[in-house]
């Protein structure tokens, strides 16, 4: 949710953005899929939804440390349907191309292929990005590889002084 906030302030206002780090970065999420997600999610018992979503991440993400499941616990439902709500309909296709500022786009080897297929997408498009791809890293990247995301992340902010 963070890179879908950092980029919308970009496209509202990219004056007031020297540059961002987009990690696991969303460029299009379509209505009806965020439609099914939700169904999905208030179809199954509550307990029973967070224990899945925790199980799939730990299959997709094994570096996943015990607070970034603790987190996922927190988010619980409620926090996965707002989260649905939050980027559903978002498509910045046709504003990457005026992203001017410096992006570091970040992924991981181990994210879904639409995750890195979009993170693909925005290192492409916006004039002046670059892509890195985190090793042994899913969604949560900076939970998965604290140490290479806090450094690319370093190496990006040193370049812009």
């Amino acid at each position: 949710l963070g890179s879908v906030i950092a980029t919308q302030i970009a496209v509202d206002a990219p004056e007031r953005v020297r540059g961002m780090v987009l990690g696991a970065p969303r460029v299009r999420v379509p209505v009806g899929a965020m439609r099914v997600n939700r169904m999905m999610l208030r179809l199954f018992p509550r307990k029973q939804v967070e224990t899945a979503h925790v199980r799939q991440s730990r299959r997709d993400m094994p570096n996943l440390s015990e607070e970034a499941e603790d987190e996922m616990y927190r988010i619980g439902r409620p926090g996965l349907l707002a989260a649905s709500r939050a980027i559903e309909g978002i498509d910045y296709s046709a504003a990457l191309p005026s992203l001017a500022m410096p992006i570091r786009v970040l992924t991981g080897e181990n994210s879904s292929e639409p995750a890195r297929a979009a993170a693909e997408v925005l290192a492409r498009r916006a004039p002046n990005a670059d892509l890195l791809t985190l090793p042994a890293a899913g969604q949560w990247l900076n939970h998965e590889q604290p140490d290479a995301f806090t450094q690319a992340v370093i190496e990006f902010v040193d370049a812009l002084h």
